[in-house]
């Protein structure tokens, strides 16, 4: 961390990536933007926003930045919808007929119904709480 924050080569951090990135889109003037983790830890977008807050008050130039980004940066929350039953003898049999080898710790999921989640809001957006579908195919819509 403390390389990332002198600056001297490419940042190995995740977060150093991440301020570092923000501030190339704030010094590009490129908009408002939204980080989202898909972890699944309890308040990631909270946490995600504390380390980058803390990582840009630790910069010698890093007040700018950080009110910058408070008002072009979201990070909201996301989570897992998806029900996980209990792993069936059938259900490791299916999975080395598939696999052509044994995996005692297969997992099996519902087949449908699930996928990630975020709660919050982004810049631009409408005021309002917003929950919308993270996958490829609807990230960029919402519902209400």
């Amino acid at each position: 961390m403390a390389d990332d924050l002198a600056g001297d080569g490419p940042p190995r951090t995740v977060v150093g990536q991440l301020v570092r990135g923000l501030q190339a889109r704030r010094a590009a003037d490129a908009g408002p933007i939204t980080l989202l983790s898909c972890d699944n830890l309890p308040a990631n977008g909270e946490v995600l926003r504390g380390l980058v807050a803390d990582f840009c008050a630790a910069l010698p130039d890093g007040g700018a930045l950080a009110t910058w980004i408070a008002e072009s940066v979201s990070f909201p929350s996301s989570m897992v919808d998806r029900i996980v039953p209990a792993t069936t003898d059938d259900d490791r049999a299916e999975a080395a007929r598939l696999l052509g080898f044994s995996d005692s710790g297969v997992v099996v999921t519902e087949r449908s119904g699930s996928g990630w989640w975020r709660t919050g809001s982004r810049p631009g957006a409408r005021p309002g709480s917003v929950r919308a579908p993270c996958s490829p195919r609807t990230s960029h819509r919402t519902r209400r």
